[in-house]
């Protein structure tokens, strides 16, 4: 019986190991493989704007302000998080989804979230998290499943949620994104 539970223990142990080195490649090749100089070329657009930039700034520069509650369903934003994978047996064409770029504004300031997405897996990605305040990038990509979910908060409100993704089975979700909130007609 000791011997069972000694390989019981080793087999989980290798399963952790296994879907742990799964997870960090997943992160690699979303990194490597999804937008590489675009989101390189975002970081530099963001990295010369002064701390003191303003929504206004942004906007100009193609973000959406996300901070308001919306008077309706952004479709541009919605939509980005739709997958349109071809059936089973298709093979994809080469095409490029442009990367979404969003901000909110906070007691903290402006918060800027650029998504990336890779359909073959099903997945979406926030490749850039920066406040423009403090000129700080949070470095670590968070992965979502490429799908919203729309949840009928108080008042006629209905808030677009992205639901987290972990690939290992072992290690529990990762944090929810609320994405905005838009007034329902």
């Amino acid at each position: 019986m000791g011997s069972r539970k000694k390989m019981s223990k080793q087999l989980r142990r290798m399963l952790f190991c296994v879907c742990a080195a799964a997870l960090l490649g997943l992160m690699w090749l979303m990194l490597e493989g999804m937008s590489g100089e675009d989101v390189d070329d975002i970081l530099s657009e963001l990295y010369a704007l002064p701390a003191t930039a303003t929504a206004s700034d942004l906007e100009r520069l193609g973000y959406v302000d996300l901070t308001e509650i919306q008077p309706g369903r952004l479709e541009d934003v919605s939509s980005y998080f739709v997958s349109t994978a071809l059936p089973l047996g298709m093979k994809p064409v080469d095409r490029k989804r442009p990367l979404l770029k969003t901000f909110v504004s906070t007691g903290d300031g402006l918060f800027v979230h650029v998504f990336d997405c890779d359909e073959s897996a099903a997945l979406a990605a926030m490749v850039v998290s920066y406040n423009v305040k403090t000129q700080r990038s949070d470095g670590s990509p968070r992965t979502f499943r490429l799908q919203r979910e729309e949840v009928k908060a108080q008042n006629g409100v209905v808030e677009v949620w992205l639901r987290a993704h972990t690939p290992d089975v072992l290690a529990p979700d990762g944090d929810d994104f609320l994405l905005y909130q838009y007034q329902e007609p």
